[in-house]
Order: structure tokens, then C-alpha cells, then sequence
């Protein structure tokens, strides 16, 4: 009986230490597209989603992962000036999303 009593004592406290994922934790999105200007692709932009950031490649292209679901700011920014500010619902494992310049 003793002997049940300690392997149910530490079951309970592997099971007590285990990870917990919640559903908020878990549901994050990729969110990628192209920033165009004029039609064509500047690159080496930042791209930010809250603390989520990445940097266009020679194409105009971006990609942020693990970006939080839930309604967001996407900015596009070179140094200290936001060129860019627009809203985007990330509410799927991948969100495409094309920027435009003005």
C-alpha cells in the first residue's frame, strides 16, 4: 500500500510539472506578402507585427512567424519612419497580405 501511495505522489507531481499549452498560446500564424512601391520591390524594409519583425528580401518579399492571432498592426518602416500602417486580422495559420506604398 505504501508503495502505491509514493508512485501516485510522484505521478501527481510529473503530471502537476508538465507544460500547460493554452489555446491562446498555441494559436499563432505566419503571416507573409510582398511591399511594393510604384510597382516595383524595395528591399531591405522592416515588416512588423507587435514584436514580430523581418525584412524584405530583393523581390519585396516578408515573412513573420508566430505571430499571435487576433486583430493587428502591420507596419512597414525604414530606420525611425513608419511608412506604413494598416490593420490585419490574423484569424488562420497563414495570412497573406501584399503592402503598397504610397
Amino acid at each position: 500500500m505504501m508503495r502505491w501511495c509514493t508512485l501516485s505522489a510522484f505521478l501527481l507531481v510529473v503530471i502537476s510539472l508538465a507544460p500547460v499549452t493554452t489555446e491562446a498560446q498555441s494559436q499563432t500564424a505566419t503571416v507573409t506578402g510582398k511591399v511594393t512601391r510604384h510597382g516595383r520591390a524595395p528591399e531591405r524594409l522592416m515588416v512588423r507585427v507587435g514584436s514580430n519583425y523581418g525584412y524584405t528580401d530583393v523581390a519585396g518579399r516578408y515573412r513573420l512567424r508566430g505571430v499571435p492571432f487576433g486583430r493587428r498592426t502591420i507596419e512597414v518602416v525604414r530606420g525611425n519612419s513608419v511608412l506604413l500602417s494598416e490593420s490585419v486580422d490574423v484569424n488562420q495559420q497563414v495570412v497573406q497580405r501584399t503592402l503598397v506604398l504610397p
